[in-house]
């Protein structure tokens, strides 16, 4: 019977030290003191040893833990709970650190007192590199995201569950604590137009299998807007039935932005072209064309003056007379245009009164309107006071009074009023009984890509410049300007100014 237990003993010992050489993992036994007993092939391999009896001297605080202070700390866990099971790093005999993960557990005689420490211990240091990696690849990713302003989304139709990246929530200014809303509520999230075509989009999806790319607009949570380029794609199951969706949305509110300023100033630039073209246009031909006729006359006159009657010598200083007052009208709002467009004109509006401008205004051209036998009217209530740059103003006024008294036939009347409004602003009319605007005129006067310049009822010269000018001046002064007019009935320019400072 001892024989027999002897042997059971015996090969009992010999399966334990064939499992504990043999094993995978390093397994090991310590002294109390933390002296290494014994360790397996592995243990002596994978720390860069030859021979068991090199470990026998070492200590595990000093020569194995690449942290000293690790070995109180694992003994303080493993003495309280009597095993435990933790990462530490250790250090091979070459000096090369390798991340691990341990168990240990304690082992008492029969009085309680621990005889011995018996611990596994297995290389984690790929893992740990892999798992860094992968954190690494994340971090990149999110930042990626993040730089790039482009989110990530995936959608379970079957659960209303839709997953955010950090970056999505940021997008769109929500709190990424929240849970992301389902999809009728983020829907909501665009502005109707938007929402519509992304729901329209996934509905096709869902039936064709097909993803979609769409440029979105929202309402930030600032009130202003901002757009994305959506795009999604289906999910399948092993059926091949569409279960969700995901995709991504980059943020394109700066393009957006930026297209929408560049669109503005094209704009601006094709504007300030025409309007160059038409200056130019003016100074080549507009300006030209009197002055032809001025020299023309005067040449006559010196020729032989003699010649003339009293009453052809009348004539033709009437003609020269008038012409010289186009060519001075012409010059002084090409020279008001250039200032203004160059931003060299001062602006000072100030509360002036209204009636007193009009009537000044009317003043300046009285003998033109002697000689066409036309009556102008000023309607003006007398404590009327606007609040405008006088300079722009008398331009204005000047211009569209000349107007009507040149589209107006001789014996006709002129009219000037003016009426506040229901937004305090003041409207000023200036009413002719001329010959009137074709429709097809009136959209076009105030563009400088058109040309609207058409001789007035006595072959006076006009170019259109001045209702142009009027249009820039009245909208420095924060008002607007329009006309109604009828072939053959008469036209009617409105304009308003501000009755106060604002």
């Amino acid at each position: 019977m001892r024989i027999r237990s002897e042997e059971l003993m015996r090969q009992s010992e010999e399966k334990y030290h064939t499992i504990f050489e043999e094993s995978f993992d390093v397994l090991y036994i310590t002294s109390p003191a933390g002296k290494i007993v014994d360790m397996n092939k592995k243990g002596i391999s994978i720390f860069g040893y030859n021979t068991k009896e090199e470990l026998f001297r070492l200590d595990l605080a000093t020569n194995i833990y690449a942290n000293p202070k690790d070995r109180q700390r694992i003994l303080t866990m493993v003495n309280s709970q009597g095993s435990a099971e933790y990462e530490v790093d250790v250090k091979k005999k070459n000096g090369e650190i390798m991340n691990t993960r341990c168990s240990l557990v304690a082992v008492r005689d029969s009085s309680g007192e621990i005889s011995s420490y018996r611990g596994i211990l297995r290389d984690i240091t790929k893992d740990k590199q892999t798992e860094e990696a992968l954190h690494k690849s994340e971090k990149d990713l999110k930042e990626a995201q993040r730089i790039g302003r482009l989110g990530s989304w995936d959608w379970d139709i079957a659960t209303d569950t839709i997953t955010w990246s950090d970056e999505y929530y940021r997008i769109f200014g929500l709190d990424s604590t929240q849970r992301p809303p389902g999809y009728e509520e983020h829907l909501k999230l665009y502005t109707p137009e938007s929402a519509a075509r992304l729901d329209a989009a996934v509905k096709k999806s869902m039936q064709t299998g097909e993803g979609y790319q769409l440029d979105l607009e929202w309402v930030y949570v600032d009130g202003t807007s901002h757009w994305i380029v959506a795009n999604g794609e289906t999910k399948r199951d092993d059926k091949g039935q569409i279960v969700g969706f995901q995709g991504t949305a980059h943020d394109i509110t700066g393009r957006k932005r930026a297209d929408a300023t560049l669109k503005i100033l094209n704009a601006e630039l094709t504007k300030s072209i025409a309007e160059k073209d038409k200056f130019f246009s003016i100074i080549a031909h507009d300006l030209r064309s009197p002055f032809q006729g001025f020299i023309g006359l005067t040449e006559k006159m010196s020729e032989d003056i003699s010649s003339f009657s009293a009453d052809e010598l009348v004539t033709l200083t009437h003609v020269m007379s008038q012409s010289a007052q186009n060519l001075y009208n012409l010059l002084q709002n090409l020279l008001e245009w250039s200032q203004f467009k160059k931003g060299s004109m001062s602006f000072t509006p100030q509360l002036l009164s209204l009636s007193k401008i009009v009537s000044k205004c009317i003043g300046q051209i009285n003998q033109r309107m002697i000689q066409k036998g036309i009556t102008t009217i000023n309607e003006v209530p007398g404590n009327q006071e606007v609040f405008v740059d006088e300079r722009m103003l008398n331009s204005i006024l000047g211009n569209l009074h000349s107007n009507a008294i040149k589209f107006t036939p001789r014996n006709g009347t002129v009219t000037i009023s003016s009426k506040k409004t229901e937004d305090q602003m003041i409207e000023i009319s200036i009413k002719d009984t001329g010959i009137g605007i074709p429709k097809s005129m009136i959209e076009k006067l105030f563009e400088p890509l058109e040309k609207t310049g058409r001789k007035g009822t006595d072959g006076e010269l006009s170019t259109g410049l001045g209702l142009l000018l009027c249009k820039e001046f009245v909208e420095k002064n924060k008002g607007k300007i329009w006309v109604k007019s009828e072939e053959g009935r008469g036209s009617t320019f409105y304009f308003t100014l501000a009755s106060s400072k604002q």
